[in-house]
This record gives structure tokens, C-alpha cells and sequence, in this order.
């Protein structure tokens, strides 16, 4: 889609990586979060603040490096575990 609206350009390929890194750490971050047993509020509103921080800065990179539609990035849905379905999609294992 992004290749069509012609947004997409080649020199975003050498910052993938750094997306991905973005992504992952936001992934793994709110998992650990989801894992905790009876957290307390103050560790809560800890987490649910730096893991919503890690979110949007993931989503601003898909942004800027072309992998997110700009009309897109305020409209996000979150799956069953609570986590942002598009980062998710994104860094989902591929189906030989």
C-alpha cells in the first residue's frame, strides 16, 4: 500500500532494523508486564506508562521509516493479551 502511495523509498531498508528492535522491545516489555503475579498500583501505573511510551515510539518509526500509513497511527487496536494488534502482526513468527 505505502509502495503505492509512493511514501515507501529504499534508503528506509537500512533502518528496519532499529524499527524492529522498537517493536520487539515494546513486545516483549508488555508480556512481562501481562506475567507479573498481583503487581501493586504504583507498579501498574509504572509499567502501563513505560509500556504505553514504548508503544508510541514503535508505531512513530513504522511512521517515519514507511511501514505505517500516517493515517493510520492514531487508530490502534489491541488484541486479547492487551497488545497493539499491528506491532504484533508485524513481529508475528512467518508459516513455513
Amino acid at each position: 500500500m505505502l509502495a503505492q502511495k509512493r511514501l515507501w523509498r529504499e534508503e528506509f531498508v537500512i533502518s528496519l532494523p532499529t524499527v524492529a528492535t522498537a517493536c520487539s522491545a515494546y513486545l516483549r516489555e508488555a508480556r512481562e508486564f501481562r506475567a507479573l503475579d498481583n503487581p501493586t498500583p504504583a507498579l501498574c501505573k509504572e509499567f502501563e506508562t513505560g509500556v504505553e511510551e514504548m508503544r508510541q515510539i514503535a508505531r512513530d518509526l513504522l511512521v517515519e521509516f514507511a511501514v505505517l500509513d500516517p493515517e493510520l497511527v492514531r487508530f490502534a487496536v489491541l488484541n486479547r493479551e492487551g497488545l497493539d494488534t499491528t506491532i504484533s502482526r508485524l513481529c508475528a513468527p512467518l508459516n513455513p
